[in-house]
């Protein structure tokens, strides 16, 4: 897991420079947030510096927010799945994403990812974690392209026995992992 995570995490990083670049609704905060920091002396970093630390905080994120969705889901933590899952799930990860797309027919994989994100946070255990004030995932959003790259990463399955790529299904519940992959 850990190495696919991480090739995950340098694709996602190049997807969101791009859009650090791109698209004004998160560049200006950014440069904003940039020369509040160098002005209250909490970073003596170029732009460039910090905002390639921001890009690895975002991309970061982003996977644990969806390592989270996918522990939840795949230990019936909540009662639909909504990303992926061993079994049957999947399936109803389909009904899923297609009820949220009919009610939302101009949002993508991206909107759908912060839909899992704050259903969660809907949860008085997870609000926290998934706190738009804290969690960098908020400040930084991926394509559609590269939102859906992480829909299809959650989905792989094992052409050959269908089995799903990642599981996490876990009887005891053991959390250690997520320490290890957040280091």
């Amino acid at each position: 897991l850990l190495a696919a995570l991480q090739r995950q995490q340098k694709a996602l990083e190049a997807d969101l420079r791009k859009q650090a670049e791109a698209v004004d609704e998160i560049q200006q905060p950014l440069k904003d947030e940039y020369a509040n920091a160098r002005k209250a002396e909490r970073t003596a970093d170029t732009y460039n510096a910090w905002l390639e630390a921001q890009i690895t905080q975002a991309a970061v994120a982003w996977l644990l927010g969806c390592v989270f969705v996918r522990l939840c889901e795949d230990n019936r933590l909540i009662p639909t799945p909504l990303l992926s899952g061993p079994g049957d799930a999947l399936r109803h990860t389909g009904d899923a994403m297609r009820d949220y797309y009919r009610a939302q027919p101009l949002h993508n994989a991206r909107h759908y990812l912060q839909h899992c994100f704050e259903t969660l946070a809907s949860y008085p255990a997870l609000k926290s974690l998934f706190d738009p004030a804290h969690n960098p995932l908020y400040r930084l959003w991926p394509s559609v392209d590269g939102a859906q790259t992480l829909v299809n990463f959650w989905q792989q399955r094992d052409p050959d026995t269908g089995e799903l790529h990642h599981d996490f299904t876990d009887a005891t519940l053991d959390t250690r992992f997520l320490g290890d992959l957040y280091q």
